[in-house]
């Protein structure tokens, strides 16, 4: 079935190029994907060298009651341009004829094709005639050198602009609160938005929600989703401060921070001002403390509380065991790097657990 589309005809240097909107069902009738494993670093997934994660990634995207796909399909069309112009800026398109190979966005369109929701879906597309096997490994090579690794620390920001609750958008707000706390101990010591916002702001917020969001949720995206569409969510024991979240007690869950984060402070204090000789306070302490905070909370729930009181006991009990190892908490003994947090949650548990 032959139908008629509108275009806008740009020009650059390469030459000149038609944008269109078309149904991701009808693009995928007209274009050919292939070599896609080839392409797995194309626009959709140059974060993902994981080619099939990446597809499957997109199909659950699309039953986001919000998925938004703006950036274009790129086609390159194997015919010059005069076999498809029609009278008023219109270009004809047979539906049942492969007119081109999808230059970018071949993830996109294999995501959607498999996803329920595929109709939903009506996407720009720009159309490039007549190129050459060269002339297409050319753009290809052009859109993806130059694209840049999406900033998680910005994602997590933007989750704050909904007006729904999720698990992002809590641990950001919890971030940006203990940031700005002047009782904090982590007053201006967090780098939010990527930004060094104080002298000893050693801790991003990217990194921060990273490691904050497993203690609430195991599926942060589905969580969200749920939350979209009034799903009530699952309760989970093993997740320490779901239960918070669960009764919308954000407040909670600030607190406790506030107070193993103060607490450790207290029992570190030339270790936590001096983050460019000791970890606690680095990206490692931090994720060391989180990995072991499951075990802090459920002493602390055994103990019926989780106040800085309770914290510092907890911490005084960290270095007494690793002054026994005859070690400190420098950068000589606990690099900040993956394998330290490690190192972090096995102390803190040992010493808890010989408590």
């Amino acid at each position: 079935m032959k139908k008629l589309i509108p275009f806008i005809e740009v020009t650059q240097p390469i030459g000149t190029f038609y944008i269109s909107a078309l149904s991701a069902r009808t693009i995928l009738k007209i274009s050919e994907i292939s070599n896609v494993s080839r392409r797995q670093f194309d626009s959709d997934c140059y974060y993902n060298n994981d080619s099939s994660k990446c597809v499957n990634d997109i199909t659950l995207y699309c039953s986001d009651p919000d998925a938004t796909f703006p950036t274009p399909i790129l086609i390159a069309v194997t015919e010059d341009i005069s076999s498809f112009l029609f009278e008023n800026n219109m270009l004809e398109i047979d539906e049942k004829k492969i007119i081109g190979e999808v230059i970018d966005g071949q993830h996109r369109l294999l995501g959607i094709k498999d996803s329920p929701h595929i109709d939903d879906f009506v996407l720009p597309v720009v159309f490039m005639f007549a190129l050459t096997e060269e002339e297409k490994a050319y753009v290809f090579s052009i859109i993806n050198s130059k694209q840049t690794q999406f900033s998680m620390t910005l994602l997590y920001k933007l989750f704050n602009l909904s007006n729904k609750r999720s698990p992002q958008k809590t641990c950001h707000h919890i971030a940006r609160l203990l940031n700005s706390d002047e009782k904090s101990a982590y007053f201006k010591r967090l780098k939010m938005l990527g930004s060094r916002e104080g002298k000893y702001s050693m801790l991003s917020q990217g990194a921060f929600v990273h490691h904050l969001l497993p203690l609430i949720t195991n599926n942060p995206h589905d969580d969200m989703h749920k939350i979209k569409r009034n799903i009530k969510l699952k309760e989970d024991s093993s997740l320490p401060l779901r239960g918070y979240f669960l009764s919308e007690k954000d407040e909670y869950i600030y607190k406790i921070l506030f107070n193993l984060f103060n607490a450790a402070k207290a029992v570190f204090p030339e270790e936590w001002s001096c983050a460019d000789k000791y970890v606690l306070s680095n990206t490692a302490g931090f994720a060391g403390i989180m990995q072991a905070f499951p075990r802090l909370h459920e002493l602390g729930a055994l103990n019926k509380s989780l106040k800085e009181e309770f914290f510092i006991e907890m911490f005084t009990k960290v270095k007494v065991k690793l002054e026994s190892y005859g070690q400190d908490l420098s950068l000589k003994f606990y690099p900040n790097d993956e394998e330290t947090a490690d190192k972090i949650e096995e102390l803190i548990r040992s010493a808890l657990n010989d408590a």
